[in-house]
């Protein structure tokens, strides 16, 4: 923030934002996911901070403590989900051979039904 306090304009605080912060934030995100909902909330509270930043900067108007508006108009989404949608991509990869790590995969235990069941759950707990 200290080296955000004169830009005046949304895109440049955006390109400050993810090239230092969210770039931290996200690095290795599908090993060190946070599984509790402190840890989530700790890793949400950096990108608050930074739209109240932004919301301060720029004089958008919105609600107390709801910084809904800045992020539609920055087009951020929460970092759980960007760090869901990482894990997605990650098993997937992983599915699909593009991520070579034999190990890995040989810990996915895999349900193959012998008849067709109602219950379509790919993987046992």
């Amino acid at each position: 923030m200290r080296l955000a306090k004169d830009l005046k304009q949304g895109l440049s605080l955006k390109v400050l934002f993810f090239s230092i912060v969210r770039l931290i934030l996200e690095y290795g995100s599908v090993v060190w996911d946070p599984y509790t909902a402190l840890g989530s909330l700790q890793l949400e509270r950096v990108q608050r901070k930074f739209l109240r930043f932004v919301n301060y900067s720029l004089n958008i108007l919105c609600p107390n403590h709801d910084y809904a508006p800045v992020s539609y108009l920055l087009g951020l989404s929460s970092l759980a989900e960007r760090r869901r949608n990482a894990g997605i991509n990650f098993l997937t990869g992983l599915l699909d051979g593009n991520i070579d790590s034999q190990s890995l995969l040989s810990l996915i235990c895999f349900r193959v039904p012998q008849r067709a069941t109602r219950n379509n759950a790919p993987f046992v707990a």
